[in-house]
């Protein structure tokens, strides 16, 4: 069986259905303001973990920001997977939870 990127997706997208079902529907964080914390940034939870961003930031600003622009990688917001083309005109907002999975190759 030949593995392509979207045979991959496919399998992380499953899994990913498949562990959120099992484990029962995750809930969204109460956002949480931090001293300092600016009303331009938002805070959004990436891969379970908390991160304040700029308020007007995409999906590509952020993949950037991760070192993850260029790479090969799935991004889902809000449980709704966004297409490569859109990631530079989706605007990030306040309490989004998004999920990042790169692809990893080997033998």
């Amino acid at each position: 069986m030949r593995i392509t990127k979207h045979s991959e997706l496919l399998v992380c997208s499953t899994f990913y259905s498949l562990r959120t079902t099992l484990c029962g529907t995750r809930q969204r964080p109460a956002p949480r303001y931090h001293a300092g914390m600016s009303s331009s940034s938002v805070e959004i939870t990436v891969n379970g973990e908390l991160r304040s961003v700029a308020a007007d930031s995409t999906i590509a600003d952020l993949l950037t920001e991760l070192g993850l622009a260029g790479t090969p990688c799935a991004v889902e917001v809000n449980r709704a997977l966004v297409p490569r083309a859109e990631h530079a005109a989706t605007r990030l907002e306040a309490d989004d939870a998004l999920e990042l999975v790169t692809f990893v190759g080997g033998g």
